[in-house]
């Protein structure tokens, strides 16, 4: 499917594709070699954007504003990060992929407290959720040197 989605200029969708595939089995060569290949395609990250933007404005789905977070994140726009978030929670209140992304806004705005509350919640949904699990590592050793 990742490879659909690159063929068919979606790599937003394939990002999220392969980044599913590689939390499920780290070590799978073919979903590493697709994650080096999408990375390597240049899309501006203001065109990323745009396009997510319309995206969600056409198809507002969980999904679709859990895309938007992480391009939002990796332009460190940890607010709008959170507020997509928090839109894709209205859509599936047990999205742990969008409470992991708020603890993650919440950790580079090192805003440890508010963090912990956002993976606490998504460790809940989901237990084995080992990106959340480190997330809340990271805020749990940070609030204590606070």
């Amino acid at each position: 499917y990742a490879r659909f989605a690159i063929k068919h200029n979606d790599p937003d969708k394939a990002v999220q594709l392969l980044e599913d595939g590689h939390q499920v089995s780290p070590k799978h060569a073919m979903i590493n070699q697709l994650r080096q290949q999408i990375q390597s395609v240049s899309i501006s990250p203001e065109d990323k954007l745009k396009a997510q933007l319309q995206l969600v404005a056409s198809d507002p789905t969980a999904d679709n504003y859990i895309n938007l977070s992480l391009i939002q994140y990796r332009q460190e726009d940890y607010e709008g990060c959170i507020a997509s978030c928090l839109k894709a929670l209205e859509l599936n209140p047990k999205s742990a992929i969008a409470y992991n992304n708020i603890c993650s806004a919440y950790n580079a705005m090192q805003r440890w407290n508010e963090a912990i509350q956002a993976c606490e919640k998504a460790v809940a949904i989901d237990p084995g959720f080992e990106r959340a699990k480190n997330n809340l590592t990271w805020a749990k050793r940070e609030s204590v040197g606070k």
